[in-house]
């Protein structure tokens, strides 16, 4: 009995040791730890967003939701929020970026409902038909990538993969001690392609203290110079730190004629290749007019040469010719027309929309009995617009698709035996397909 009451005592004196101990460990209402509480508020803030953005996609206001959804992210990634951003871009025609966000959706999103999932797999397959999967690898460890100067890669992988619009793109990688790696491609529609990107090392610095140079021997004295010829020299040219190096010739103190320039046709330092100023084109294509004389279909052939002195500008001159494809008058009566067109356009990616000015001649021939020999020639000016789109084929090469309308100076009238055969409105369209040949 004593043993027992003993046990008892003892255990109640340990309990009363053991809750002051553990009242002491307790932490203060202002020692929290830091990081919990930033755990805890950006969790919130990541709530907020999404609420108004759930929210905003309820009301249909789209660029208020994409807004939000975009806040969400920046605070943590999360596959269901990015899918929900991607089904909106996709519908605000920016299939590139939906894709990205609907592919991590797609592929590891299991929060989501069997009918928001399907959503997101139909939206990712309406993006996938119009964009291309780039798989991108490049040769070293870059610190900075860029897509048409855009920065992407934010880990700074080695390999991945991103989508792009058809059309040229470019992708850059820079790193220190490398020259900068670039790849220029034309991405492909609805499809995949890869893409690598090459660093190479830049040449080491040169020693603090440079290997003196041996002086030249000086030429004998007694052996003069022939009269009569140029002094020739080699000049250094480019820096060989940043990897560019070379010498180019100098006679009496002028650089060589550039057909005659080792270097002459290199691209200067900084240009990267690109061209720059004014460029040129030629085409020519297959060509259908309405308004010869009659709405009968006139077809022939077009040719056009252009210029261009910036991105948004060109000037083009086309000269075509085209003749009906039936007759006037149960075909007694043959109509054509010729001339030149003059057209100054704006551009914008590849569309673009020109004013333009016609200069040339409407021909009527009376074919046959009671008309047989006689023909007529009739001037025909005017003005009007243009427009069309140009898709590229290659780098060099592209299909322009265009359409005009002009107004002519006057209105054409075929009248035999007092009896009016043909009165066409002084209007004339055409429509026109080329191949384009850019330099």
């Amino acid at each position: 009995m004593r043993m027992g009451c003993l046990s008892v005592v003892g255990l109640l004196g340990l309990l009363g040791f053991a809750a002051p101990a553990r009242a002491d460990d307790a932490p203060e209402p202002g020692e929290l730890d830091p990081e919990t509480i930033q755990a805890a508020a950006d969790e919130a803030r990541f709530a907020e967003y999404v609420l108004r953005g759930d929210r905003a996609r309820a009301s249909g206001q789209i660029a208020d939701a994409v807004l939000a959804y975009s806040e969400a992210l920046k605070v943590r990634p999360d596959p269901l929020i990015a899918g929900r951003l991607g089904v909106l871009l996709v519908k605000a025609g920016r299939p590139a970026k939906g894709a990205d966000l609907l592919h991590d959706a797609v592929n590891r999103d299991w929060r989501a409902s069997p009918a928001e999932r399907e959503q997101f797999k139909a939206a990712y397959d309406a993006a996938r038909a119009v964009v291309c999967m780039l798989d991108v690898t490049i040769s070293h460890i870059p610190e900075r990538t860029t897509l048409d100067g855009e920065s992407i890669n934010p880990k700074h992988r080695t390999g991945f993969f991103i989508f792009a619009m058809p059309g040229e793109h470019e992708i850059r990688a820079s790193l220190t001690g490398y020259r900068d790696g670039r790849a220029i491609f034309t991405a492909c529609r609805a499809g995949s392609m890869d893409v690598a990107v090459v660093l190479t090392p830049l040449p080491l610095d040169p020693s603090i203290e440079p290997t003196p140079r041996a002086k030249p021997s000086p030429e004998p004295s007694a052996i003069p110079a022939p009269p009569g010829l140029p002094e020739v020299r080699m000049e250094p040219l480019g820096d060989p730190r940043l990897g560019i190096a070379g010498a180019v010739a100098v006679v009496d103190g002028k650089p060589l004629p550039k057909q005659e320039d080792p270097y002459g046709y290199d691209d200067p330092p900084g240009s990267d290749g690109k061209k720059s100023g004014v460029r040129g084109s030629i085409g020519a294509g297959p060509i259908m007019v309405l308004g010869v004389a009659s709405w009968a279909p006139a077809v022939g052939m077009a040719i056009s040469a252009g210029v261009r002195p910036s991105p948004f500008l060109s000037v083009e001159l086309d000269a075509r010719t085209a003749w009906l494809t039936s007759g006037i008058k149960d075909g007694s009566i043959q109509a054509m027309t010729a001339g030149g067109i003059l057209s100054m356009c704006g551009r914008w990616r590849w569309a673009f929309g020109c004013a333009v000015g016609h200069a040339g001649i409407m021909k009527i021939d009376f074919a046959r009995d009671p008309y047989e020999g006689t023909s007529k020639v009739l001037f025909r000016p005017g003005i009007g617009g243009r427009a069309g789109a140009e898709i590229p084929l290659a780098s060099a090469f592209a299909v322009r698709l265009a359409a005009d309308v002009l107004a002519l100076s006057s209105r054409t009238r075929i009248v035999v035996n007092q009896i009016v055969v043909a009165d066409q409105p002084a209007v004339m369209t055409a429509v026109t397909a080329m191949g384009l040949w850019n330099f």
